[in-house]
């Protein structure tokens, strides 16, 4: 059995090899076609075909490696891949006093897996949510540069033509997108459409963009997760809501209670510290926009005129209990991850007239029942 223990960066990785009782060599290789065949060539110079990876849970740039680890298994190589959860592996090192470096992380790695830790094995889906994951970056990675030129334009539409600065933003963008504006009084009395229309097609483009990156992440979620997008759906979330989530947690079924669901999605206490007060704290190594997605929800369906029936009136009767609106969107948002998770758990549709608040198995019911 060949143990390797792999550290991802954006334009490299450090590889150790070792075999159990043996460390071998470490060694970086640039992320090419060419770096990626000399780890292929050593993996063949040590003559064994099992082969166990241990990666760091990373982002998207990890997936050109993960890619090619993968197809060692269609040239004869039996190989299982086992992700290393972030907050655990920098506790691991924490204990050694190690200090974090991509070389040395590459055999700690090793050192962490073959020491029986625990790990997670990659899967088809997880290979799958890697596109899913290109595209939500794709998405993100538009509006950037959207938002970008919307700050500058504004600033130069509302100098050359100050009544602009009446409306509000919703009203504001339609004008300018229309070339609406146009008919407002210019400060100068010269029109400056000009000027302004090579960056309102730019915004007018990326907005065509966007859509369609929303459309292909619509189609993906529904071809490959269909029954989780119909139940996230059925709480009131967007189709690119229910993509982040899906994104995070990949499959509910890797979860074995609601409290590492939470901790995982951002809205719980780290597991291993919820009993002591001084490190009683919400966990670091999560996606923070998915705890801001989750908020934003909590915050538009507590709404007056919002039909999440459910959703307000856990709210206000935490809202009455702590006399803080603030703590009471957190409380509410940490109770609606546990809705989600037992809904997903028990793959039922969430149901605004369900009165149970129990964290037990029955806390989902459909109006059927």
């Amino acid at each position: 059995m060949l143990y390797i223990g792999a550290d991802i960066s954006k334009d490299k990785v450090s590889v150790a090899f070792a075999r159990k009782g043996q460390f071998l060599l470490s060694k970086e290789f640039a992320i090419s076609t060419e770096d990626l065949n000399l780890i292929r060539l050593t993996i063949h110079q040590t003559g064994e075909r099992k082969i166990t990876v241990f990666l760091e849970q990373t982002g998207i740039y990890s997936f050109p490696v993960i890619s090619f680890l993968w197809e060692l298994r269609t040239q004869g190589y039996e190989v299982s891949i086992r992700l290393v959860d972030g907050l655990r592996f920098h506790r691991y090192i924490k204990l050694y006093g190690e200090k974090k470096t991509d070389k040395k992380d590459a055999v700690s790695l090793v050192k962490y897996g073959m020491e029986g830790l625990p790990t997670r094995e990659l899967t088809e889906s997880d290979i799958r949510v890697y596109w899913l994951k290109w595209l939500i970056t794709e998405r993100e990675k538009l509006i950037k540069e959207r938002t970008m030129i919307q700050n500058f334009l504004r600033q130069k539409i509302e100098v050359l033509y100050p009544d602009m600065k009446q409306y509000n933003k919703t009203q504001f963008w339609s004008r300018v997108l229309n070339y609406d504006f146009v008919k407002e009084k210019s400060i100068t009395g010269i029109l400056y459409t000009g000027l302004l229309k090579r960056d309102i097609e730019r915004i007018r483009l990326i907005n065509k963009q966007v859509e369609e990156v929303e459309e292909d992440i619509k189609d993906f979620i529904e071809t490959y997760h269909r029954e989780d997008t119909e139940i996230l759906r059925s709480f009131g979330f967007s189709y690119i809501t229910c993509a982040y989530l899906i994104s995070v947690y990949i499959n509910v079924e890797r979860f074995p209670d609601v409290k590492r669901f939470k901790s995982y999605m951002g809205l719980g206490l780290r597991v291993h510290q919820s009993g002591k007060k001084e490190k009683n704290v919400v966990n670091n190594y999560t996606n923070k926009l998915v705890r801001k997605l989750i908020y934003m929800y909590v915050i538009q369906a507590i709404r007056e005129r919002s039909n999440h029936k459910r959703v307000k009136e856990y709210f206000l009767r935490i809202k009455e209990r702590e006399q803080s609106a603030k703590k009471a969107v957190y409380k509410t948002a940490s109770k609606v991850i546990e809705w989600v998770y037992y809904c997903l758990k028990h793959k039922e549709k969430f149901s605004q007239e369900d009165r149970h608040e129990t964290q037990q198995a029955n806390t989902c019911q459909t109006n059927s029942q």
